[in-house]
């Protein structure tokens, strides 16, 4: 389901068996973005995790804030350029560059906005040619608190984590903090087995033995009122259709301010 990983400002490295785990669980890509005082220095692309941590090991230090992200692809090629993270950039180009050294805003994302709304790009590149790159959302944020409330809405139970042009952190969900570092998941534990297809029910990484429990879990859901399989989101229990006239609805309205 993909994993993001976030070290701030004069913390330690994560340690190379805990990003072992993170990249064994989520094998389609690695990327990292780091401030080194002045920029933010982009390095994406990673299918190996030996040379990921060689460069990662190489060029971050502990003072220096920085992003991961191990990604399990839901939608969009799996390629360099289509890895985590992304500057909040309108232009394709931009979005799928390997290496860039810029006092930029750059994000990671772990969850799905939407599947449908462009062929060729994924959700993630989609929402933030769209609705991140927009001059209005990107003054305003760090600091905006109706901005972060309308992306939380939006990412639903996904994360987003974001680091700007001077260094500075902003996570969007709920994070786990582990050995000072913070995860967008439990990936950091251990090899996780996880279905062949990411995706079932609304789950993402589901083990094989939690499979019959949801299968069952077939409750009302708290907008059709219909019985079908559920997924959670802010706080609701909807299901799969009612969920994605939210993300149309919250896309829309993002994309028109």
């Amino acid at each position: 389901m993909c994993v993001i990983c976030v070290k701030g400002k004069d913390v330690e490295l994560p340690k190379k068996e805990t990003l072992r785990n993170c990249f064994e669980a989520n094998k389609q890509g690695v990327g990292f973005v780091y401030f080194d005082g002045e920029f933010n220095n982009l390095k994406k692309g990673y299918f190996d995790f030996e040379k990921f941590y060689e460069d990662f090991f190489r060029m971050v230090k502990k003072e220096h804030p920085c992003i991961i992200h191990f990604r399990t692809a839901t939608s969009g090629k799996v390629d360099a350029g289509n890895c985590h993270p992304f500057p909040l950039s309108s232009q394709k180009e931009e979005l799928r560059k390997t290496e860039m050294q810029k006092k930029e805003i750059f994000v990671a994302h772990n969850g799905v906005f939407t599947t449908d709304l462009d062929k060729k790009l994924s959700d993630t590149m989609v929402f933030i040619r769209d609705i991140l790159s927009k001059p209005i959302i990107k003054r305003n944020l760090f600091g905006n608190q109706v901005i972060n409330k309308l992306l939380s809405f939006a990412v639903g139970w996904g994360k987003l984590a974001f680091i700007n042009g001077n260094g500075n952190l902003l996570l969007i969900g709920e994070f786990q903090k582990f050995n000072e570092c913070y995860f967008s998941n439990t990936d950091y534990e251990s090899p996780k087995k996880y279905y062949d297809y990411p995706y079932y029910n609304g789950w993402y990484g589901l083990e094989k033995k939690e499979k019959s429990l949801f299968e069952k879990w077939d409750r009302k859901c708290d907008f059709c009122g219909e019985e079908k399989p559920l997924v959670y989101r802010n706080g609701a229990e909807i299901c799969r259709e009612c969920e994605r006239q939210i993300i149309e609805q919250d896309y829309d309205f993002l994309r028109r301010g």
